[in-house]
C-alpha cells in the first residue's frame, strides 16, 4: 500500500489523497463497501470511491480532500488514516501516516501542482 496526494491541473484548487494497493481494480471494486479518510477530529467517507487501474498489478483508490478541508490539512493535520471497508470475508486496508515532517512538501503541492497559492499557514492566495 501507497498513500499518495496529488492534483489534476484541470480542476485547480483541489486535493486529492490516494492509496495503492496490489490487485484488479474489479475485484477491487466488488468488495468495497466504504472509504474513510480520517485526520485530527474530522473524517469524510464514500460509498463509491473513484478507483483506478494504474498497471496491470495494482489498483489506485481515491478520495477528495473537501473544499473545506484543505487549509486545515495543509496547515494543521499530522496523523491522517485511509481506510477501505471491504465486504466478508475481506478485512479492512488501513494504512496511516504522519505529516508534519511534511509541510514544506505538502504546501508545494498545493502551490505547483494545483495552481492554487498557499502560504506557510496553510491560507489560500487568491490568484490575480
Amino acid at each position: 500500500m501507497q498513500l499518495n496526494l496529488f492534483c489534476y491541473e484541470t480542476l485547480p484548487g483541489r486535493l486529492f489523497l490516494s492509496m495503492e494497493i496490489n490487485g484488479d481494480v474489479n475485484a477491487l471494486n466488488s468488495a468495497v463497501t466504504k472509504v474513510s479518510v480520517m485526520i485530527e477530529g474530522v473524517s469524510w467517507d464514500t460509498d463509491q470511491p473513484m478507483t483506478l487501474q494504474d498497471d496491470p498489478k495494482v489498483a489506485t483508490v481515491v478520495m477528495e480532500i473537501p473544499s473545506e478541508l484543505i487549509r486545515r490539512f495543509l496547515r494543521s493535520t499530522d496523523m491522517l488514516v485511509f481506510e477501505i471497508g471491504l465486504q466478508q470475508p475481506y478485512v479492512p486496508i488501513q494504512a496511516s501516516t504522519y505529516l508534519a515532517a511534511s509541510r514544506k512538501n505538502l504546501l508545494f503541492a498545493a502551490n505547483n501542482c494545483a495552481r492554487a497559492d498557499y502560504d506557510l499557514t496553510g491560507q489560500r492566495i487568491p490568484r490575480q
